[in-house]
């Protein structure tokens, strides 16, 4: 399994049931989640948008882009992971 680089946003809420308080964990999406969802959101996502354009007429090229798309976004976001490691550890 891939390191997913822990929660991104964790948090700790407060909560009550029958009159007991207690804390709940809630982990949030994964620090991989969110690089790979500012990966897609930015230049790349317009690169690929003109892509999809150029081939709009041909399904099978579009998810082939997509495919390629979704697969690179995950490579460099293991990447970007795999640099906060070493960063980590140089500290």
């Amino acid at each position: 399994m891939k390191n997913d680089g822990g929660s991104a946003f964790p948090r700790i809420i407060e909560n009550s049931e029958c009159g007991i308080k207690y804390l709940s964990y809630i982990p949030g999406m994964t620090l991989r989640q969110w690089y790979k969802s500012q990966l897609a959101s930015g230049g790349l996502s317009k690169q690929c948008l003109v892509e999809i354009y150029e081939h709009k007429d041909k399904p099978e090229e579009v998810k082939t882009v997509l495919a390629h798309f979704g697969e690179a976004i995950g490579d460099m976001a293991d990447a970007l992971i795999a640099e906060d490691m070493i960063a980590e550890r140089e500290k």
